[in-house]
């Protein structure tokens, strides 16, 4: 069975909820802190540190691995200043007084910093950090990572590469298994630094979150099925592809999710075998429900009031009903996907074949023809979230 690295919601009933048979590490971080991370504060639950510390032991009791998240891609050259080195060595201090196991980073003077002032932490270079050739690997490996967590949207289909990567390393490496991202996506560094920005104790919009990368994807590549069997998707049945090429790890997405979401998510992967629909492993996308304190309009309101970016009347009333279409299912029926799991069966064997990173589609129409037979869409696309991009671009809420 592979090993899986699993995200962290705060919430009461995880432990409970959770099957962790195979888990060797749990990931996540507080809502906001100076270095911030690779998702915006508005996405997640806020723990408080007392409650970081407790399930910090709790995991401990279990024989499972902490991992805390400081993988922001940019702190806007603070690092570089007196102020902001002492706060990037408090929270070094905090994190080892609770005994965190390892911490997960994207900036090398970062990384540098735990290995000088910090090496009982083991460290993991987030895929925010774009490790996607081996050059990049034994960079990261020479600072001194233990675990590298390649890069979702250039390496889930660059099988000699990977191949190529974990034959040459001493470090292991690690899969996002859940995230249908596209491949090759322009938005990575960009929303990397988005989100760290939005998530930093500092930044003036820390909690004010307009994702226009995140919703631009929704709206464009989830409307068009052939995007979206064109994506990095790796399948519950394909994991021993990945590992007979040398992936240890298999980290399972969103910190976002319910209990209950993340506990069916782990199982599929862990049985090596789901039934249904695909999307139901995609958290941005998934029928499952997230946690109600998380992207609601209430939460989002008060934001407004708080700051004076926008026109507060008009971004609220598309707020409302952005979040009317996410805390229902007509969400989930209004991308108009079913991708039969199944019927994908022995797809992952044309993709190591032909080679897709180092060709073109030109003259193929193996992904139009699983379209044709795996994927039932009711034609709709997302045009609430188009219109709100449309909106944005051309100044309407400003």
């Amino acid at each position: 069975m592979p090993k899986f690295t699993l995200p962290l919601n705060w919430q009461e009933d995880y432990f409970e909820k959770i099957n962790f048979d195979g888990v060797a590490e749990l990931y996540g971080k507080l809502r906001e802190d100076f270095l911030g991370g690779g998702k915006s504060s508005m996405a997640q639950a806020e723990p408080s540190k007392k409650m970081v510390h407790k399930t910090v032991q709790r995991a401990h009791a279990m024989g499972i691995e902490v991992n805390y998240l400081l993988n922001a891609t940019c702190i806007g050259n603070l690092e570089f200043t007196a102020k902001g080195y002492k706060q990037i060595r408090k929270t070094f201090d905090w994190l080892s007084t609770i005994e965190v196991d390892t911490v997960t980073v994207a900036l090398p003077f970062i990384a540098q910093i735990a290995k000088k002032f910090y090496p009982h932490f083991k460290m993991n270079v987030s895929t925010q950090a774009d490790v996607n050739s081996l050059e990049k690997a034994k960079y990261w490996e020479a600072l001194g990572a233990d675990v590298i967590t390649l890069s979702h949207v250039s390496m889930n289909r660059n099988f000699d590469e990977i191949a190529r990567i974990t034959q040459n390393c001493r470090c292991d490496t690690q899969l996002i298994a859940n995230m249908f991202c596209k491949r090759g996506c322009p938005y990575l560094t960009l929303h990397g630094n988005f989100n760290a920005h939005a998530s930093q104790s500092w930044a003036k919009t820390n909690r004010y979150n307009v994702d226009y990368y995140f919703i631009s994807c929704l709206a464009n590549d989830f409307s068009d099925p052939l995007r979206v069997i064109q994506s990095n998707w790796i399948r519950p049945e394909d994991l021993a592809v990945y590992e007979q090429l040398g992936i240890k790890r298999f980290k399972i997405a969103e910190r976002g999710l319910k209990s209950d979401a993340l506990a069916a998510m782990i199982e599929a992967y862990r049985n090596g075998s789901h039934d249904g629909n695909l999307i139901d492993l995609v958290p941005s996308m998934s029928k499952y429900v997230f946690l109600e304190n998380l992207r609601n309009y209430k939460s989002a309101m008060k934001e407004l009031k708080r700051v004076s970016f926008v026109n507060v009347f008009k971004m609220a009333k598309m707020i409302k009903k952005l979040d009317t279409l996410r805390s229902s299912e007509s969400y989930y029926k209004q991308s108009g996907l079913y991708i039969d799991n199944k019927k994908l069966d022995g797809a992952i064997q044309f993709f190591i074949d032909k080679g897709c990173m180092k060709t073109t589609c030109d003259g193929c129409d193996f992904c139009e023809n699983l379209v044709k037979t795996a994927v039932t869409s009711t034609g709709e696309d997302l045009t609430l979230l188009k219109d709100f991009v449309d909106d944005l671009v051309g100044g309407y809420y400003f």
